[in-house]
């Protein structure tokens, strides 16, 4: 691998942190609700990847499990995520979202979407269409194991 480009794709994934909090993050913080971010990152990550065993969802999320324990419980307590027992191993914890829990987020995606269609009013329809296919690129090529 060259180096040169390693380093410049580095630099470039390092950029998108600050523009993304900046841009989207942040603007989106005020929706979440009852919840804090993490809490929203639970429930939009276990929308697709349901159920999960709380070791592999911390792991998704990069928290710990203690951290993770405290966060389930409260959307737990709000009927957002329900715990259950694997089946074929009865030590580990699965966590699924609940029929509220998908409604609660598809609300807030909602809102999110209403409140970034000003963001998307300067740009051209094609920059919409490459900056869809940038970021599915994107998460496509991290998600790799």
């Amino acid at each position: 691998m060259d180096k040169a480009i390693l380093e410049k794709t580095i630099d470039g994934l390092l950029s998108i942190t600050p523009t993304l909090r900046r841009f989207v993050l942040q603007p989106m913080s005020c929706f979440f609700g009852p919840l804090n971010h993490k809490q929203f990152v639970i429930l939009a990550t276990l929308e697709s990847k349901s159920p999960l065993s709380m070791t592999e969802l911390a792991n998704l999320i990069v928290v710990s499990n203690q951290q993770l324990t405290a966060l389930v419980a409260e959307l737990v307590d709000n009927d957002y995520l329900e715990r259950s027992i694997d089946k074929s191993n009865r030590r580990v914890t699965l966590v699924s979202v609940t029929k509220n829990g998908i409604e609660f987020l598809h609300q807030i995606k909602k809102l999110i979407a209403e409140q970034f269609v000003p963001f998307f009013d300067k740009f051209t329809e094609e920059e919409i269409i490459e900056l869809n296919r940038c970021t599915s690129t994107i998460v496509s090529i991290l998600e790799k194991e």
